[in-house]
């Protein structure tokens, strides 16, 4: 039995006709995906969200979405857990690797990249520009990534320890990924390092991505992973589908990670559905 169903934000829950917007503050979900969310808690399956984004952005999908009761967030893929606006769990990069690591990107990949940011806590993160149309429309990208603009004293802070680095974000050219991706893993085999798109990459702290969190989420809940169910798209997500019985990726994922989850659905909405329906019939569906 099934008893909760946690979902990825971009390219998942934030995907196609379920939503119109992913401005934050000015999310717009279809009422379909509502009305399956809402089927959840009328058949006593609690609903969660683990994202690479800031918490706030979750409760303004929670708030979209009519949810009333405290549900667990999972906040730049696991660096931060809560439960409800309880901040529960909080894991830094260390400060020593976060500057080394601010400076092979700077000094060794500045060509494969547009950009990178810097995550902070409380929605508080930094882009550096690379490329001079990252720099020319700099107030465009800072804009739409929400991200404040670089200055000098962000390393000052991070050196001095007042300002704990929770997660990097890498802009770069989708033919390069992979490769920056494994050299990336090859420098720094300590780091959480994964494709959180085509033209993406995000680190976390050692031990921070969404299967840890959510085994930490199934430990407090005292939940098996045959009562758990997760959905998502990309990278990030893949460690989530590793720990759980019912793992479901969106068929617009790519190829590399879709043999990581059991079943492959074109929305929540229809994830949402077979979960109803595995519960209903006490078995695992085949697809």
């Amino acid at each position: 039995m099934i008893k909760l169903f946690i979902s990825d934000l971009d390219g998942t829950l934030l995907h196609g006709e379920q939503f119109t917007s992913v401005e934050v503050g000015n999310m717009e979900l279809g009422e379909a995906i509502k009305a399956n969310v809402g089927k959840l808690a009328e058949h006593g399956i609690d609903f969660a969200i683990a994202t690479g984004r800031y918490v706030n952005d979750i409760a303004v999908i929670e708030q979209e979405l009519g949810l009333q009761n405290k549900h667990y967030r999972v906040a730049l893929n696991g660096a931060f857990i809560y439960y409800g606006d309880e901040k529960l769990i909080s894991k830094a990069v260390d400060t020593k690797t976060a500057l080394a690591f601010i400076e092979t990107i700077k000094s060794q990949y500045s060509r494969q990249s547009h950009f990178f940011n810097v995550y902070f806590e409380y929605n508080e993160k930094y882009l550096y520009p690379f490329k001079w149309y990252t720099r020319l429309f700099s107030g465009v990208f800072l804009k739409r990534m929400h991200a404040q603009k670089w200055h000098a004293g962000i390393i000052d802070n991070i050196r001095s320890e007042k300002r704990p680095v929770y997660k990097f974000l890498i802009g770069i050219h989708e033919n390069a990924l992979v490769k920056v991706q494994s050299e990336l893993e090859e420098l720094y085999p300590q780091l959480s390092i994964f494709a959180s798109s085509p033209r993406s990459i995000e680190v976390c702290a050692p031990g921070v991505d969404k299967g840890e969190a959510i085994k930490e989420i199934m430990k407090r809940m005292n939940l098996t992973p045959d009562e758990v169910a997760f959905v998502g798209d990309s990278g990030n997500d893949v460690s989530g589908f590793k720990v759980v019985t019912h793992s479901f990726i969106m068929s617009h994922a790519h190829k590399r990670y879709k043999k990581d989850a059991k079943y492959e659905v074109h929305s929540v909405s229809e994830a949402i559905e077979q979960v109803l329906a595995i519960n209903k019939s006490g078995e695992v569906l085949s697809y």
